[in-house]
């Protein structure tokens, strides 16, 4: 838990934010979920993870309002926004 809050700490510095989303872009994955699930696993523990639910509820902690889901939810964007700009242009219809 020590590691993990240092790392909330850490990122509400903004380029610290910034490196970590750039760190974690490198992650490869198949698709979103695969995406999500990677990072998970290079960011938290099981133990860990076993301490949070999505909203927080049966006295889990709540990941959907924690500082790490920010940073999965700012990588995706980055992912998308990086791929979406290596395709070509489609002609509008």
């Amino acid at each position: 838990m020590e590691d993990y809050m240092g790392l909330v700490e850490r990122i509400k510095i903004p380029d610290e934010r910034h490196k970590v989303v750039q760190a974690l872009s490198a992650i490869g994955c198949v698709n979103v979920r695969d995406n999500v699930k990677n990072i998970l696993e290079k960011l938290m523990s099981n133990e860990l993870i076993s301490l949070f639910n999505m909203k927080g509820n049966n006295n889990k902690l709540s990941f959907k309002s924690s500082a790490i889901c920010g940073i999965v939810i700012d990588q995706e964007y980055c992912d998308s926004e990086r791929w979406s700009r290596s395709l070509p242009l489609q002609p509008s219809i």
